[in-house]
């Protein structure tokens, strides 16, 4: 290891301190500096000069390949697997102040350069607290999010509740097929199913099963039926059977 105020270039490999005061870990038969540590305290792999994505990084890593890149590998005789850990306190460093509903607790951020910075992110995943938090009890969400175009901000577009529940906000939509031929979304007020091709409801068995499409619980009904000797439909009205279909036939009542 070798220290120099200023450097010569006569070394090859070592640790230095440069003039601008930062430490640098040089190659010099590669005629690259493999670390810095500048006057920030900010760790650089890969560049000298530090550079903003999102927001200003302790850790920064760049290359111009694939090796721009993290890797984390447990190798144990075991089923455990090795940790990404992100962690949220409200109090000071080292502290275990107990965070709030809401709080952030994590965030992967998906950034692209926009031709004058690296700060603006397209898409996100956020952690949050989603619920009331106490002593080994930490409610937690996640929510993920993407960016309109147009915008400088994430929205978010699905969330996955402390409940366990998927919820998406108003007017998002889950699509299927390649034109979103099929739409199921709620507008804030009622809530569609919409298909531009055929829409089959189906259930499938090999022995009886029922499909029943109801406007109020058990009131305004039709019910499918595919028993094995009797496959048939029945309409209700207010609870009681107005229509049913029969092998030779269909029945009314009422």
């Amino acid at each position: 290891i070798l220290i120099q105020e200023n450097p010569d270039r006569t070394w090859h490999t070592g640790l230095r301190g440069d003039v601008s005061d930062s430490w640098v870990v040089r190659d010099n038969t590669a005629s690259s500096n493999r670390l810095v540590i500048d006057t920030s305290g900010r760790l650089l792999v890969g560049h000298n000069t530090s550079v903003s994505v999102r927001q200003d990084s302790k850790i920064q890593i760049s290359s111009t390949d694939a090796t721009a890149a993290i890797s984390v590998a447990r190798y144990s005789n075991d089923s455990s697997a090795p940790f990404i850990n992100l962690g949220k306190s409200r109090g000071a460093l080292g502290g275990t102040t107990v965070v709030q509903d809401d709080d952030g607790l994590g965030r992967i951020a998906f950034v692209g350069a926009d031709g004058s910075d690296l700060l603006t992110e397209g898409a996100a995943i956020l952690a949050q607290v989603d619920g009331t938090p106490g002593s080994n009890d930490m409610p937690g969400r996640l929510s993920f999010r993407t960016t309109s175009d147009g915008a400088s901000s994430s929205t978010e577009r699905l969330r996955i509740t402390s409940a366990g529940l998927v919820r998406v906000p108003d007017n998002g939509k889950f699509t299927a097929g390649a034109g979103d031929d099929l739409q199921i979304y709620h507008d804030g007020t009622d809530n569609f199913i919409k298909s531009n091709a055929a829409l089959k409801i189906q259930a499938a068995g090999s022995n009886s099963f029922t499909v029943h499409v109801s406007a109020r619980t058990d009131k305004e009904t039709i019910k499918c039926y595919n028993n094995t000797n009797a496959p048939y439909v029945e309409l209700f009205y207010d609870n009681s059977k107005r229509f049913e279909t029969t092998t030779d036939g269909a029945d009314f009542s009422g």
